[in-house]
């Protein structure tokens, strides 16, 4: 029931925002999202989660209540009805609009459960613990200490279609796929005017995703904070400024509130917004000056409330972000010059590595990422082509500055790789086109939406027919996964025996590990993938974040085998859970069980206990 009380307490404050901001109620409802997640955030900074969830569902419904009266007693006064008084065309746009949300709901699989990685890693287990305490994640989570110092809002957007209702993955998925299908319909109904044209776009919009690995069947940030950053660049085209300026401020505190990575694209829309300012408006320099500087000052406002208050919660709570533990300049100086050539080497290769965008063709192939560069400088070419001979400067001006905020993303990513992650990460640019892609699904759908406007505003024969071709052409090389999505969103089949696998090995525990309880994991040999979704199951008792494998390496480039003893490790813990034994780790572990059954690949529950100061593990389950 709390799932749809959410999506009504939604619906109707969208409802109320149209009124007051006079907005489409489409871009309405990610205004709604946007709001009612920083609400939540600055009451769960000081630990009031729960209640701000219920202060925004409370208020949504007591706000949209009175505009929503309003419409129907208006029908009702002029014996209307509002749906078959709308114009055909209407109806049929407002119909489209809500296609991809009624498929999404109708396609994720009730009985969805996470398979990736970095779900079980951050961000499925930061929404876990949110559910399980009402808290905002702390220096007391289960979680990675670098993991800590992530900004929250992706989760708590994630809590809001959760809280007071039972724990169901599908339904995290669910409130994940809506704010990013709303932040594409925000940015349709912003750019384009013809409400019909602009619902095309819409569900044309929705390839791209899939174009840079960005599938609606996960949770990963990427996507999210890539369609986030879209829709802050295209609120700088609103032309109200007073909404423009609530609008873009709200979206650049959501930006920052999402990951640290959204910094600095939240400060593209700041100067993206500076630019569209001073070259669109017909105000004299000076006013337009004060303008920039009066709504930049807004932004910015914004934007050091997202950072600082987190800083500060951080602060609170003891956590130090990887990135404020040294000195920069001691940073910079310790980069070695094997780390930094490396790195440098391995950029220029994956920028050319055709393993960035996929293209379904007869022949299905992926393109690089410079390629894609091209091709997006391409569009914005014919963007420019089709402007009005009057606006080509200040076209080209805006165009040219996105491809320059693009170049300078390549280089704080590159900045990010050589200082702030592992040598290890930096020397294989780990996650580096997921990284890349978030500013390019951003750039390529504006571009997109812009060309889509202008060919509509030509309003002849031929146009229509070009305009038709751009709105079918995402779908011609899409991949394959797109269509599978549709159909249904399941578990990912190649991953999910693994999770069920852990999920039934902790279920065997029975009642065992009480609440407070420490539990250390052991899976020999393994990368760590089982030992994150053990982490997630255990979720909130805090279990091990390394040191899964022990003993002697198994392999040169092995990182993850720690060279000790179980008992070096203990410390602290309640209980030994190990999944996957071998003959390396009873060989120099056995003396410490008791009554080891002698089976090299014996696995279970152990109660950790000391007797005179000598660790002892006993079999429990």
């Amino acid at each position: 029931m709390g799932l749809y009380i959410t999506i009504i307490s939604i619906l109707l404050m969208s409802l109320f925002i149209t009124k007051k901001l006079e907005l489409k109620f489409e871009q309405s409802l990610f205004i709604t999202l946007c709001l009612y997640a920083s609400i939540m955030y600055l009451f769960g900074i000081f630990n009031y989660l729960y209640a701000g969830y219920v202060l925004c569902i409370f208020s949504g419904i007591v706000f949209g209540i009175t505009p929503l009266a309003n419409i129907l007693k208006s029908a009702s006064e002029h014996n209307l009805n509002p749906i078959t008084n709308s114009s055909a065309i209407n109806l049929i746009s407002s119909l489209i609009y809500c296609i991809p949300f009624v498929i999404i709901f109708a396609a994720i699989n009730p009985n969805y459960l996470f398979t990736s990685w970095d779900e079980f890693s951050f961000w499925g287990a930061s929404v876990k613990i949110l559910y399980n305490t009402n808290e905002i994640y702390n220096s007391h989570s289960a979680l990675p200490a670098t993991f800590k110092a992530y900004p929250p809002l992706q989760p708590i957007i994630q809590y809001l279609f959760i809280a007071g209702d039972h724990w169901r993955e599908w339904r995290i998925l669910l409130a994940h796929d809506y704010f990013i299908l709303s932040g594409l319909l925000f940015a349709a109904t912003t750019i384009i005017s013809n409400r019909f044209i602009s619902s095309l776009a819409f569900i044309s919009a929705t390839t791209f995703l899939y174009y840079f690995r960005y599938p609606l069947s996960n949770i990963l940030v990427d996507q999210l904070l890539g369609v986030v950053f879209l829709c802050g660049l295209t609120a700088t085209h609103l032309d109200n400024r007073r909404i423009r300026i609530i609008c873009v401020s709200l979206i650049c505190f959501v930006l920052v509130g999402i990951k640290q990575v959204g910094l600095p694209l939240a400060l593209f829309v700041m100067t993206y917004n500076a630019i569209k300012v001073y070259f669109n408006s017909k105000q004299p320099t000076i006013k337009k000056i004060k303008n920039i500087f009066s709504e930049s000052l807004a932004f910015f406002v914004a934007i050091i409330l997202a950072f600082k208050s987190w800083g500060v919660y951080l602060s609170y709570n003891l956590v130090v972000p990887a990135f404020s533990k040294e000195p920069l300049l001691d940073t910079i100086h310790s980069i070695d010059s094997n780390r930094f050539n490396g790195t440098i080497n391995e950029f220029l290769s994956r920028i050319q590595s055709n393993l960035y965008i996929d293209l379904a063709t007869p022949y299905f192939f992926r393109i690089s990422l410079l390629n894609a560069t091209v091709l997006i400088i391409l569009l914005s070419v014919l963007c420019v082509i089709l402007t009005p001979k009057k606006d080509k400067l200040k076209d080209t001006i805006s165009h040219f500055s996105l491809f320059l905020m693009w170049i300078a993303y390549l280089g704080f990513l590159l900045f990010c790789y050589l200082l702030f992650f592992t040598e290890y990460e930096g020397l294989r640019l780990a996650a580096f086109e997921r990284y890349a892609g978030t500013f390019q699904l951003a750039w390529l759908t504006i571009i997109f939406l812009m060309v889509i406007q202008k060919i509509a505003s030509i309003m002849n024969t031929a146009s229509y027919a070009f305009l038709a071709l751009m709105l079918i052409i995402p779908f011609q090389f899409v991949p394959g996964w797109y269509w599978k999505d549709i159909d249904m969103i399941n578990s990912n089949p190649n991953r999910i025996e693994q999770r069920l696998s852990i999920n039934r090995f902790v279920s065997s525990f029975g009642g065992a590990i009480k609440p407070g309880d420490k539990v250390y994991f052991i899976h020999q040999n393994s990368t760590g993938f089982e030992k994150n979704i053990f982490n997630y199951s255990m979720q909130p008792n805090i279990t091990n974040t390394w040191c899964w494998t022990i003993g002697k390496k198994y392999f040169d480039k092995d990182v993850w085998t720690c060279d000790k003893k179980i008992d070096e490790l203990l410390d602290g813990y309640n209980y030994l859970a190990i999944y996957k034994s071998d003959k390396q780790f009873w060989d120099d572990n056995k003396h410490l069980f008791k009554n080891w059954s002698g089976n090299y690949n014996e696995s279970g529950l152990y109660k950790i206990s000391k007797n005179n100061n000598r660790v002892e593990l006993t079999k429990i389950k």
